[in-house]
């Protein structure tokens, strides 16, 4: 079973939201790049955004200003929206009510939902994330270098909220157990994001990052309320992955029986 078979699975579009902090902007490419030749995909994000290579899209606008949809257009390709470029050169959002009434000119809409500022991880805000709607694929996206990371303003993207949520003080080290916490409490974030839940692990480049990804996994999955439809593991930055969990027990035999590592 790879990561490809869980797109249009009984539906003819896919809406994906990418949330979290470490590789949204890479997982948003390696989408693109794979169905670039035969579908039509939009990309944007809610908040601002890493710029993309010019050279990976095949229509943008720096200044879409939602005077038109594009449905008209067939060609297949990349389709690259922003509302302007910021002082320090990152893409513009649109708004989530925007990206929801584009995607249907689009066999895939891949919107970037969460600020992180390349930081470790993201402690969310009650407003946070702003996802569209129609989304029919949330990625959650977990940096695996968090764990053992120093608490500051730096490591940790909205450090109030992570050290209310932790009670831990500046200065300590990250725990797995204080990433638990934001995704199976009451408030978890995988419980608030719409369409199947996928949380993905990356930066898993070691075989201690590779063990930790699979001990994360174990802890996920015993809180079957919150836990995602699938984990995985990987690194974007070496194009590859693993599967190591689907809530759906038929699946979960298969991809406990392969095992195999797969690439993007």
């Amino acid at each position: 079973m790879e990561y490809w078979d869980l797109f249009f699975r009984d539906r003819d579009r896919e809406v994906i939201s990418l949330i979290g902090s470490g590789g949204k902007t890479h997982l948003m490419r390696l989408i693109a790049e794979h169905y670039r030749k035969n579908k039509k995909i939009l990309i944007s994000a809610t908040v601002d955004m890493q710029r993309i290579p010019e050279e990976e899209t095949d229509f943008l606008d720096y200044g879409w200003l939602g005077e038109y949809t594009l449905f008209s257009e067939g060609e297949k390709g990349v389709y690259l929206l922003s509302d302007g470029i910021t002082n320090d050169n990152m893409l513009r959002g649109i708004t989530s009510k925007e990206a929801d009434d584009l995607s249907p000119g689009f066999d895939i809409t891949i919107t970037e939902c969460d600020i992180s500022r390349k930081r470790y991880f993201k402690a969310w805000r009650e407003n946070e994330p702003d996802i569209p709607s129609s989304t029919t694929q949330t990625v959650i996206i977990l940096d695996l270098m968090a764990v053992g990371a120093e608490i500051n303003s730096e490591n940790i993207y909205n450090l109030d909220i992570f050290m209310d949520v932790t009670g831990k003080k500046q200065g300590e080290k990250v725990t797995p157990e204080d990433l638990l916490i934001f995704f199976l409490g009451a408030d978890s974030i995988i419980k608030k994001t719409p369409g199947t839940k996928i949380l993905f692990m990356n930066k898993a480049e070691t075989p201690e990052l590779k063990d930790l990804a699979v001990s994360l996994s174990e802890e996920f999955r015993k809180v079957s309320d919150f836990s995602p439809d699938y984990i995985l593991s990987g690194s974007f930055h070496q194009r590859e992955y693993r599967l190591l969990y689907a809530k759906d027990p038929e699946e979960n035999k298969k991809i406990q029986e392969n095992g195999e590592t797969a690439v993007f």
